[in-house]
């Protein structure tokens, strides 16, 4: 086994970028993938001028002589964004319809990530947010709250605990953001 494991992982080198003691089939398909990803990074020192300034202009590189890619935050921020705003928060663009059951998890999703980016959007769309969210929460039996229930992946399915998960984390979420800034999310989000 150790002479397998030699093999296979030669610590220093970029051959491998996991270490595994068996090949499997899913090994064999990482392998493949990086393999097939290789080509598509290169050392930044290795680039030529032209390609340095390329990056600078795109604002990946603060300048030409930086070997650190920057995060475009704005940028992303800016495609996360549009995920949420719509006018009807509640209502799915053509292309989404497939995901209508994941509503949970598209807020989510995009709502994690703006987090971690510290790009929060304005309160309107996070109370949007919360209203998307609150009709999608279905009681036990449809009528008494009081026994309690749980999220669907949309308007008027049935409540399961992987969509319950997600609308969850969304609502702690917009819950934790500054309350006085606020107001209105974070107090229906704790609702």
């Amino acid at each position: 086994m150790e002479e397998k494991q030699r093999l296979m992982y030669e610590p220093g080198t970029s051959m491998y970028k996991s270490k595994y003691t068996e090949s499997t089939t899913t090994t064999s398909l990482q392998e493949l993938t990086e393999s097939e990803c290789a080509p598509f990074f290169v050392s930044i020192p290795s680039l030529d001028v032209s390609s340095k300034r390329h990056l600078v202009r795109l604002g990946l590189l603060s300048n030409e002589d930086s070997t650190t890619i920057q995060l475009l935050r704005k940028k992303h921020g800016a495609y996360l964004r549009r995920a949420l705003y719509k006018k009807d928060v509640q209502k799915l663009a053509g292309s989404f319809v497939s995901l209508d059951s994941s509503r949970p998890w598209m807020i989510y999703w995009t709502l994690h990530p703006l987090d971690l980016l510290d790009d929060i959007p304005d309160e309107d769309t996070l109370v949007g947010i919360v209203y998307t969210l609150e009709v999608c929460w279905t009681n036990v039996n449809g009528i008494d709250d009081s026994l309690g229930g749980g999220f669907s992946g949309g308007v008027g399915q049935l409540p399961h605990c992987a969509p319950t998960y997600a609308a969850v984390n969304a609502l702690s979420i917009i819950a934790a953001f500054d309350a006085e800034e606020y107001p209105r999310a974070t107090k229906l989000a704790l609702d």
